[in-house]
């Protein structure tokens, strides 16, 4: 089992001492070829133009002969200046206008808006053009109201620049919880908006901001109805907001549109014991504390003192006032007490004066407007007799002066029918002519009539465009608006016009 065993060393040769073979190799590309090439114009050509030399002006003295031209002058003067005083006395040319050859002669339909969402008794009860003369703001309410007005009701604005759209739906609607009888843009700022409700609050809309709902400013009447709705002057940052209301209330205030408040400054009431004999009794309110308010229909400021106003009552009185009054009438409004205002009475109507309106243009001009159909012309001079007076066999639902033509009057009828009329052609027409028809002597003969609508209606609103003096837009009873542009020729003023009314004003007062 035990064997010999040598314990002897085993190894083997190291592999990394031996020589390695290594093999050398490269790679080359062929030259690049480059080659250059140019290109040149063959030939050329030059052109050049020089004007002739100027010739330098001369400065010598053209040679006269002063006594021949003086000889004639004497011969021919007399028969010039005699010819220019028979022309200077000629009535030839007497109311004659020159026409533009472009001007359109009829009336244009140029937007029927209306308010898909509008209520079944929506009215359209005012209407009011921006300063810019691009957005008009329709106000709608009822006509029926048996007590506290809980209607659904809206004020609608149409930007009638954008045509795509306008006829589809109004641009931003205004939603309130009570009637708007009555609205008014600033005069001079295009994005306010005040409108008054029926149950006696004023609001002041900031257009401008349109993710805002609510107005920048609120006023209140005291509860009585507001009917009129006027901006009487803007000074700067600060306008005169006035209201008449069904309570007899005139009232003043002042608006901040920095601050964004609303101040009733002055109030001023139309008592019982105001009104002429004859219309006493007639329109009193007969409210709780305040007896002795007459209702206020209109209002509407002389075009050159602020401090003199006009207004129409219910039982047919057009009173004369003043925002001079001291007199304390015992009655106050959200701590203002009202004055006493009227100062004297025109030649009253036999109904519900509807319309009111002192002359832009004439400071002794008024005209007022009465349910009785009687169109009256009117003289601040000769306030106890009319000028002039126009019977109508339609019943006429608004009055108004156009901001241009002195002597253009815009009437509607409770049947869709708009007139324009010269205020001087109402003179002495005292007899009805129907449906303002022709007579042998064209007296109340429209300058201009406006198609009725296929579905009649009573026309409850017109309002002209300041801006844009050629368009007037008309609201009816059934919600529904138009925007007419009218012809150059009837709203543009003529050369004779204001001498024509202070005549018919003169005469008058001498008569």
């Amino acid at each position: 089992m035990f064997t010999p065993h040598l314990n002897k060393a085993v190894g083997f040769p190291s592999s990394w001492k031996t020589e390695q073979q290594l093999t050398f190799s490269s790679t080359q590309t062929e030259n690049i070829s480059i080659k250059d090439s140019e290109s040149q114009v063959l030939q050329t050509a030059e052109c050049s133009a020089q004007t002739d030399e100027a010739a330098s002006p001369s400065t010598q003295t053209a040679t006269v002969d002063e006594p021949s031209l003086l000889e004639f002058l004497r011969r021919v003067t007399p028969d010039v200046l005699e010819e220019l005083n028979k022309q200077e006395r000629s009535s030839a040319f007497e109311g004659y206008a020159p026409v533009d050859d472009d001007a359109n002669t009829g009336a244009q339909l140029l937007h029927t808006l209306r308010w898909p969402q509008l209520f079944s008794q929506g009215v359209v009860t005012g209407l009011s053009w921006s300063s810019t003369g691009a957005v008009v703001a329709v106000a709608y309410g009822s006509n029926t109201h048996d007590n506290w007005c809980d209607h659904r009701a809206a004020v609608a604005l149409w930007n009638i620049n954008r045509c795509e759209s306008i006829s589809i739906s109004p641009e931003r609607v205004l939603e309130v919880s009570s009637c708007v009888p009555a609205l008014a843009f600033h005069p001079s700022n295009p994005a306010i908006l005040a409108f008054a409700t029926r149950t006696g609050e004023v609001h002041v809309y900031d257009l401008s901001e349109s993710e805002r709902v609510t107005p920048i400013a609120t006023g209140s009447t005291g509860g009585s109805g507001v009917t009129c709705l006027l901006w009487c002057s803007d000074a700067g940052t600060s306008s005169v907001l006035a209201a008449a209301t069904e309570g007899g209330h005139v009232l003043l205030w002042t608006v901040s549109l920095t601050k964004e408040t609303i101040t009733l400054d002055t109030g001023f009431l139309v008592m019982q014991e105001d009104l002429p004999r004859g219309y006493r009794s007639v329109g009193s309110v007969g409210r709780v504390g305040e007896s002795a308010g007459i209702g206020i229909t209109c209002l509407s400021f002389n075009s050159e003192d602020p401090t003199v106003f006009l207004l129409g009552v219910q039982g047919g009185s057009v009173l004369l006032c003043s925002t001079q009054g001291k007199i304390q009438s015992g009655v106050s409004v959200e701590g203002v007490s009202l004055l006493r205002c009227v100062v004297s009475s025109f030649s009253g109507h036999s109904g519900r004066v509807l319309s009111c309106q002192c002359s832009p243009h004439h400071r002794n001009a008024l005209i007022t407007l009465a349910s009785d159909s009687q169109l009256k012309l009117h003289s601040l001079l000769q306030p106890h007799h009319p000028v002039a007076t126009l019977h109508s066999d339609d019943s006429l639902t608004t009055a108004h002066w156009a901001p241009v033509r002195s002597l253009l009057i815009a009437t509607a009828t409770t049947a869709g029918q708009v007139n324009f009329l010269d205020a001087c052609s109402l003179q002495q027409s005292d007899k009805s002519i129907g449906s303002f028809a022709n007579t042998a002597d064209d007296k109340g003969k429209p300058l201009l009539s406006l198609p009725p609508p296929e579905k009649p209606a009573p026309v409850s609103a017109l309002a002209f465009n300041a801006s844009n003096v050629t368009l007037v837009a008309v609201g009816d009873s059934l919600g529904r608006v138009w925007v007419w542009k009218l012809p150059t020729d009837v709203v543009s003023p003529h050369t004779t016009d204001q001498a024509r009314l202070n005549a018919v004003l003169i005469t008058a007062v001498d008569d």
